[in-house]
């Protein structure tokens, strides 16, 4: 992938730091969504610009460009994933998809799948990455490393190959049949049509 890349913080734990503050150190853009404006100011970290509805964070004082966006019928998540599509973002980086309120946490996790982009989302104990159809995708994962892949709908025509399990034209539908596959070296390829695929890892991986 490009480095035409965007970073945006929800407002949840930002874990793993470590990957974080590798990420926003080479990303043209660092979005904090809302009330994740006060979790990086802690990190001593400041966005490139803030964007919500700002019910969750006092912005008078800030010197960030701040994006209002008043939609109520948008999360902060949706809101940002937007304005990054508007702005020709190639890939996203996601920090905070998980933690707090579990509604919330679904939710975060439904719009993985609405959402037609390049997504990869870290969490304190996984990797979630969005995939788009109609695009081969080369996919850097440590070998041997566990991985599983999830639908929302019904996929006829799924090629993985780099695993365990390979995959030529198969189905996949919502439910279990796309659990806990494995790398057989140090990248996996996949290639779909049809509606969402997301790809989600116990390791760390990214877009080669």
């Amino acid at each position: 992938m490009g480095r035409n890349i965007a970073v945006i913080c929800l407002n949840n734990d930002l874990d793993p730091i470590q990957h974080f503050i590798e990420e926003i150190a080479t990303s043209p853009m660092v979005i904090a969504c809302d009330g994740a404006y006060e979790r990086m100011l802690f990190e001593g970290i400041e966005p490139h610009l803030i964007i919500g509805d700002f019910d969750s964070t006092r912005i008078e004082e800030s010197k960030t460009q701040c994006v209002l966006d008043k939609n109520q019928d948008l999360n902060d998540f949706e809101k940002a994933l937007n304005f990054a599509k508007n702005k020709n973002v190639e890939e996203i980086i996601v920090f905070g998809l998980k933690g707090g309120d579990p509604q919330h946490e679904f939710s975060n996790q439904m719009i993985l799948f609405a959402h037609e982009q390049n997504i990869r989302a870290h969490t304190p104990d996984s990797t979630w990455m969005r995939l788009i159809p109609g695009r081969k995708y080369s996919i850097r994962i440590e070998e041997k490393s566990s991985f599983s892949l999830f639908t929302n709908d019904l996929i006829t025509d799924i090629c993985v190959t780099g695993s365990k399990y390979a995959l030529r034209n198969s189905t996949l539908s919502p439910g279990s049949n796309g659990l806990h596959n494995e790398s057989v070296s140090g990248v996996i390829q996949i290639e779909y049509s049809g509606s969402g695929l997301i790809l989600l890892s116990s390791g760390h991986i990214r877009f080669e």
